[in-house]
């Protein structure tokens, strides 16, 4: 995939693909994953000013040591791929997230107990999952979750800093350097909190 950037705008220029099976904002997380996986040095400077808008607006101060982890990452990464969307891996997605929705739980399993590389499969069996091990040693999921904030750009980074996880597998996921797909599916506010989030990746 191309990593071209769009005249004058300094952003990678997004996949041409087909997107007419998600709604806006659900291309803007794809867009701005894509943002981010263009350039990992450059997105620093989104994740600082989110962490001192935290501490500024809220008084809540993000883990020190977590940011820090990311810096480095987004520091010492090349540019990744661009991901196209894929209108299968959605539908893996858009199932599990009406589950969750459904359940109110908030879980990588679904009512089977099957995870996501299973699910992704099983509905997708041309679809290659990761290649890449993570800090654990174990291969990198192709899944991620995420809920609570007010717009694509703070999930996302949420998700990057993976703040009270060890090793951070959010992270891993986002910047594995094997996908090219992806698929993001919103379903909504559950239990009073907003903007919940399933992100799919592959191969």
């Amino acid at each position: 995939p191309t990593t071209g950037s769009k005249a004058g705008s300094g952003n990678p220029a997004p996949p041409s693909d087909y997107r007419g099976f998600m709604t806006m904002e659900e291309s803007s997380m794809i867009d701005e994953i894509n943002l981010m996986r263009s350039n990992p040095k450059a997105y620093v400077k989104h994740v600082k000013a989110h962490v001192a808008k935290q501490k500024a607006e809220w008084g809540w101060e993000i883990s020190k040591s977590a940011v820090n982890s990311l810096i480095r990452d987004l520091e010492k990464s090349p540019p990744l791929s661009i991901l196209r969307p894929n209108e299968c891996i959605y539908g893996v997605a858009k199932t599990h997230g009406e589950f969750l929705r459904a359940t109110g739980k908030f879980q990588h399993t679904d009512a089977n107990g099957t995870a996501p590389w299973s699910r992704t499969k099983t509905a997708c069996p041309s679809m290659g999952l990761s290649t890449s091990k993570g800090r654990s040693g174990m291969l990198i999921g192709s899944e991620n979750l995420v809920a609570g904030h007010d717009n694509v750009r703070e999930s996302l980074i949420d998700l990057l800093i993976d703040e009270g996880t060890n090793p951070p597998g959010h992270r891993e996921t986002l910047l594995a350097p094997e996908w090219k797909y992806v698929a993001a599916y919103n379903f909504g506010t559950v239990n009073q909190m907003q903007n919940h989030w399933v992100q799919n990746f592959g191969r």
